[in-house]
């Protein structure tokens, strides 16, 4: 509908326009001769004790994580999301990232949205590692030695 409102007619302006509005969109692409690879393990901000209060060290630690994060490979998936984290990536990285499409071998976490015959088809997407890395959350101590995510 968007599209459609606003005249937008090739695949390039489309994306543009949805990223330039901050819109979650998705990127397919043929995945039937691509191997299954693991994403890389990304950086935390770790376990705090239950009492903790972050200090500015904490906060330009998570801010060099994060932008560390979205200048790599798949900081680009940050765009594509929306919301807070397309936000947050438009910040550091900017929507051309999104337009340098990786090469195969940097590809992984896969998810298969539609097939054929003869294909597959799927998209990549970030891990809960990921989000929560961008969204500075941490886990916090419980007194029974369980871990809980705190934003």
């Amino acid at each position: 509908m968007f599209c459609i409102q606003k005249t937008i007619d090739t695949p390039a302006s489309i994306g543009r326009n949805l990223l330039e509005h901050g819109i979650p969109f998705r990127m397919s692409f043929e995945v039937s001769n691509m191997e299954h690879r693991q994403v890389p393990r990304c950086a935390v901000l770790g376990v705090r004790p239950l009492d903790y209060s972050p200090t500015l060290t904490d906060y330009q630690a998570y801010i060099s994580l994060r932008n560390s994060f979205l200048k790599s490979s798949r900081g680009r998936l940050a765009l594509l999301s929306g919301g807070i984290l397309w936000r947050l990536a438009m910040e550091v990285i900017g929507p051309e990232a999104v337009f340098g499409f990786p090469c195969e071998q940097d590809m992984c976490n896969t998810e298969i949205i539609f097939s054929t015959s003869r294909a597959l088809y799927g998209r990549e997407k970030l891990t809960d590692e990921e989000i929560d890395l961008l969204c500075g959350a941490y886990y916090m101590e419980k007194s029974t030695s369980e871990s809980k995510p705190i934003v």
